[in-house]
């Protein structure tokens, strides 16, 4: 199927991205080729081959400094903002984040045999042209124009950056929509009207005519790296309805991310308030975070606390098996 230029829309997330296109007057939802809808914000780098998404997962813990993830947290932020120094902690990345003379966060990684440096801007550069590049193999089209989503609270430094990203691989930027207006205009579109054709102006579906109230409505987006909240008024004044902002805020250290780093200092502090027996000395553990064997423990424990996440939201309770978590030497 080949469809005339339309724009996509993208959500760029901290943890996973998605694309998305309005086709023969419903928004579809652009697959990448393992039929995934989720695809993981994460970059690898990999000998001198880069790669993007479902690739990536597991090469968190196998090889951790070659592998940058979450990078939407740093990017436009300033070593100056007061929450500068909780984002990097959280990040707990392999590789060190530097700053330049300009004040620019940057990450310094191994590729083509030699260190280079990539800046938080040029990292989501690379995970929208994977983007591009999906919904390009779906629709058939090559994708010139697109609307992104970011946090209500970005600051001008931060929506100019992510724009940069976008530019820098070929995309002109229609509109970069806040995160909480995005959830709006799902929900109106889905659950009480439909889009005209030429995509300008709402129009209420036939069989609810007349029957929509004024409403207020809080709209959550509890993200992988971020949880906004917004008050919103819906007016329907005339069967033209319309939304309002009343207020919203948000949070950049609360996320899906941040649920996983309670879950393993959780569980690192169960293991080292153990005694094993086995040692000579009947001491408990203490894991060197900074050490490799630390890390690649930390990170391989970190994907099994996402999927114990997952259970967790059906369940009370759930197990970790973690064979060989610590190496114990006597």
């Amino acid at each position: 199927m080949n469809f005339g230029e339309i724009p996509i829309g993208i959500d760029l997330g901290t943890t996973n991205s998605c694309i998305g296109a309005f086709i023969h007057g419903k928004v579809k939802i652009i697959p990448n080729q393992n039929h995934s809808k989720l695809i993981p914000s994460i970059v690898s780098f990999d000998g001198n081959q880069i790669t993007i998404g479902d690739q990536t997962v597991n090469k968190i813990h196998k090889n951790p400094e070659k592998v940058i993830y979450s990078i939407k947290r740093i990017m436009g932020k300033n070593p100056k903002d007061k929450d500068y120094k909780d984002l990097i902690k959280n990040l707990a990345y392999r590789n060190e984040i530097n700053i330049d003379n300009e004040g620019r966060p940057y990450i310094q990684v191994e590729f083509n045999g030699e260190k280079q440096n990539y800046y938080p801007q040029i990292i989501s550069s690379l995970i929208l042209e994977r983007l591009k590049q999906i919904a390009e193999d779906f629709l058939e089209k090559e994708i010139k124009k697109v609307v992104i989503t970011i946090p209500a609270y970005f600051t001008d430094s931060q929506r100019e950056a992510t724009k940069i990203a976008a530019e820098s691989i070929g995309l002109e930027v229609l509109k970069i929509i806040n995160e909480h207006t995005a959830g709006a205009l799902a929900y109106g579109i889905i659950d009480k009207y439909e889009l005209e054709d030429n995509y300008s102006f709402f129009k209420q579906k036939k069989e609810q005519k007349n029957n929509i109230k004024d409403k207020n409505i809080l709209v959550f987006d509890l993200g992988g790296g971020t949880f906004d909240v917004t008050c919103l008024e819906l007016r329907n004044d005339d069967n033209i309805p319309e939304f309002i902002i009343k207020g919203h805020n948000g949070y950049t250290l609360l996320g899906g991310d941040d649920f996983d780093n309670i879950l393993v200092e959780y569980c690192i502090k169960i293991f080292e308030q153990k005694e094993y027996p086995m040692r000579q000395k009947k001491e408990k553990i203490k894991i060197k975070r900074e050490s490799e064997e630390g890390i690649y423990a930390i990170n391989r424990l970190k994907l099994y606390c996402e999927k114990i996440k997952k259970t967790l939201s059906e369940q009370e309770s759930a197990n970790i098996y973690l064979e060989n978590f610590m190496i114990i030497k006597n």
